[in-house]
Parts: C-alpha cells; structure tokens; sequence
C-alpha cells in the first residue's frame, strides 16, 4: 500500500526522519527560580560604638541552608571599595527564634574566617522607610585570632525582593539599599543603647553554615 505524500512527511517527521533543517526549535519556557529565604538584594552598614559608619556596601542573598533543622539565607557580600568579598548568613544562627547575621572575610573554601556577628535586637525585623530592616548589636573579629576585637552596630537593609538578572537592575537596586543602610544605621546607634549579645553561641554555630554555603556558592 502506498501512503499519500502528506502523511508519508508527517510520519518521517515523527519517527525524526526528513529534513533536520525543516524542524525549527520550539521556544523553551525561561526556568522558574525556586524562591529562596529572605532573598534579594540588601545595603548593609556597620557603626562603630562613637556612631561614625565604619563599613558599608551591597549584598545578594540568593541561596539558603539547613543546619540541625533550622533554615539560614546565604548570599554574599561586597564593600564600598570592592576590596573585600564574602559570604553572608541571616537567620537563626545559633537557635531557632534568633535572628543574626554574619560574614566572613573571603571566599576560602579551605580557610574562610568570620569577619563579624550581629544579633537583631528583638529577634525579627523592623520596618525602615517600608523596607524589611535588621538591626543588632555585634562584633568585628580579628582575622588572625578569630577572637572579638570590637563592638559594632549593624543594619541590614532589604532594597529589593528579587534576585536581579540584569547588570542594570542590579546596581539600581544596590544604590538605593546601599544609601538606606548606611541612614538606618546611624539612626539606630541614635536610638538604641542596648549592649552587645553574647556571640558565642553564634561563632560556634556559624563554622559549619559557612562551609555549607561556601560550598554552595563556589558549586553554583
């Protein structure tokens, strides 16, 4: 039996027969992002205990870990000068219901040392010119001895919600979070004399967080 012209193509086509450069592609649908805790892109800023702003600059949140039952948002962190990069963690470092953060110096997969450890004030954040705001009292730790060397005040700012795909709408969203950081920062130390946590709990627990998003992001 001798098929029709018509249906002879369409079973070649079917069966990946005929002519490759006839087929077109079709469109694939762009990949969902899985939204992740506490991500976007936030300004942060660090006060001194005179209240003079010490350190400030941007960091992408992008990434979240698990450890002993409690999840933590993972990103990482520039400064200012772009002379300094590292990972971020903001969550409940050391227990469940804390709400901290803590950076590291670098990037090292093999010797990554924190850099400092905050702890929110009252456990969850605050509202600051409609942006979601951490605030705490923390400490600078020395790189070589890892042990605290100064007290600090910390704000982090959240300026977007999203994960920017674009360099254009990355450095937009880094300008304003930047600049209400580094604001809140200092309104804070105004307002607020608490004194600084006890962080061991949180340096001890941070170890093990930090290598788990290490890993994540150089694996990304």
């Amino acid at each position: 039996m001798t098929l029709p012209l018509i249906s002879t193509a369409l079973l070649l086509a079917a069966c990946g027969g005929g002519d490759p450069a006839s087929v077109q592609p079709q469109p694939q649908p762009a990949p969902v992002r899985t939204p992740t805790l506490y991500q976007g892109v936030w300004g942060w800023a660090v006060a001194n205990t005179s209240g003079t702003v010490i350190a400030k600059g941007v960091l992408i949140l992008s990434e979240q870990v698990t450890q002993s039952g409690r999840t933590v948002a993972v990103g990482a962190y520039t400064n200012d000068s772009q002379t300094q990069t590292g990972v971020t963690l903001l969550g409940p470092i050391s227990a469940t219901g804390t709400l901290e953060t803590g950076f590291t110096y670098d990037l090292s997969t093999t010797d990554s040392r924190i850099y400092l450890l905050a702890r929110d004030d009252d456990g969850k954040f605050e509202n600051y010119q409609g942006s979601a705001t951490f605030y705490g009292k923390g400490e600078v730790f020395d790189r070589a001895t890892q042990q605290p060397s100064q007290a600090i005040t910390v704000a982090l700012v959240q300026g977007s919600t999203e994960v920017p795909t674009s360099q254009s709408a990355k450095v937009q969203a880094q300008s304003a979070a930047r600049n209400l950081a580094a604001d809140a920062v200092k309104r804070q130390f105004a307002s607020n004399r608490a004194t600084t946590p006890n962080l061991a709990p949180a340096s001890q627990s941070f170890s093990p967080l930090k290598s788990a998003a290490l890993n994540l992001l150089n694996n990304r």
